[in-house]
């Protein structure tokens, strides 16, 4: 199977960003980010009432493009350039990247249970690596359309993560989709509210010129990574609740899966090594809407997420109830603790970038009710949503699975770790 390049442009804002626009400061959330792209694939169908592919597939991608360009105008910063001497972006318009490809296979090969499947092809539908430095050259923003033999389709997204998180990146998808709609359809849908981003993040959390966190993560130096999903349906989600988490109704389905995920991952640190480390669960958590002072709406651009840290000292054996209790403490009382700080004006121990070589780092990370499956250029919903192959140990991403009543789990792991995390007992009886 073989992705083939046909196009790469730099799309610029419908209009030129003005000069009291020309910078964006970032805040001192943004210098902690890691020096990445944050990746999603959406796939979409192509309708069933379609008798011209070929028309139906360059008709959509004049219609991502022009609706794209239109969006940068609301989204300007991610249209610029990252100057990491002064550490904010130029607003220069030097343009998104935008690439135009096709792939000689068809879309149900590459859904779940397809042959194709695999985390590592899917790198194929997004347009650059996932790991670079913060150069002037590289975009901020880089997207890919992938056509399929059948007329179906993937647009893989990448966004700067040095600017930008999830809800950042989930945001720009509604505003683009809500544009390409209202391109597409007029004046028909007066109902759909345009997204207006807020860049005032800087205002409340000024830089401070730290250094980006660095937990042994984001590198795959010395070792081989490996990527796996892993599926947690909202029936073994039930049965887990029923059969090992009874009595902790205050717990999400969230956190049990994570429960599960560590709990996994603390198993085979231990049958790798009798002498295992220490280990720190990293669980990002979203500010938004969870601050009162400042308050943080959901339109905020930026990198807006604290870490809730939970140590595990290498001699514990705590079970998943005790775990699953635990992770929800930690992101409860990293809410509170923030709140406190920022009202006396402290830092977070974190900010000292306080990181021991004696402990495993493991960051966890949450995409889960960010509306990746609401966003519908003016054709339909995508019929999956997917992440990638990450080349960083020690990492797991979870996001909705199709219905919204369970999770995919993208877990990041050296292989020999990997080996041993598949064949635990947990993992192979809630997850397929």
């Amino acid at each position: 199977m073989k992705v083939q390049i046909h196009s790469k442009k730099l799309v610029k804002p419908f209009t030129p960003t003005p000069s009291n626009l020309n910078h964006h400061n970032l805040s001192f959330i943004d210098e902690l980010a890691p020096k990445m792209y944050a990746p999603v694939i959406l796939y979409y169908p192509c309708p069933e009432n379609v008798t011209d592919k070929d028309l139906f597939s360059s008709t959509c991608l004049l219609e991502l493009e022009t609706s794209l360009s239109k969006t940068l105008v609301q989204f300007y910063p991610l249209a610029g350039r990252y100057n990491k001497h002064l550490q904010l972006v130029d607003c220069n318009d030097k343009g998104v990247e935008f690439v135009e490809a096709t792939v000689d296979c068809h879309l149900h090969e590459v859904l779940p249970h397809g042959e194709r499947s695999d985390p590592q092809f899917l790198n194929k539908f997004i347009p650059c690596e996932v790991l670079i430095t913060d150069e002037a050259m590289h975009p901020l923003l880089a997207i890919q359309v992938t056509v399929f033999k059948c007329g179906g389709f993937a647009i893989g997204v990448c966004i700067s993560h040095r600017i930008a998180d999830a809800a950042t990146l989930s945001m720009f998808l509604q505003a683009w989709g809500t544009t390409a709609k209202l391109n597409k359809n007029g004046n028909q849908q007066e109902s759909i509210q345009k997204i207006f981003p807020c860049f005032d993040a800087a205002v409340y959390f000024p830089k401070r010129g730290l250094p980006h966190l660095n937990f042994g993560i984001f590198t795959s130096s010395g070792c081989k990574i490996v990527t796996r999903r892993f599926s947690f349906d909202n029936k073994a989600i039930s049965t887990l609740r029923a059969n090992i988490l009874p009595g902790t109704g205050q717990t999400s389905k969230l956190q049990m899966v994570i429960a599960v995920i560590w709990k996994a991952l603390l198993g085979a640190e231990k049958l790798k090594d009798e002498h295992a480390r220490a280990t720190h669960i990293m669980q990002p958590v979203n500010l938004r809407d969870k601050l009162t002072t400042p308050f943080l709406h959901k339109h905020f651009f930026g990198n807006l997420c604290i870490l809730a840290s939970v140590p595990m000292m290498a001699a514990e054996n705590r079970e998943i109830p005790d775990l699953a209790i635990q992770l929800s403490s930690s992101v409860k009382g990293s809410i509170e603790g923030w709140a406190k700080m920022m009202s006396l004006g402290k830092d977070d121990p974190l900010l000292k970038n306080m990181i021991s070589s004696t402990v495993n780092y493991y960051m966890i990370s949450s995409w889960s009710r960010f509306p990746f499956y609401e966003t519908d250029f003016g054709w339909g919903k995508p019929v999956w949503a997917s992440s990638v192959y990450f080349p960083c140990k020690n990492m797991v991403l979870l996001m909705d699975n199709k219905k919204g009543d369970g999770f995919e789990a993208w877990v990041s792991l050296d292989e020999a770790d990997m080996n041993i995390f598949e064949q635990d007992f947990n993992i192979k009886a809630f997850s397929t």
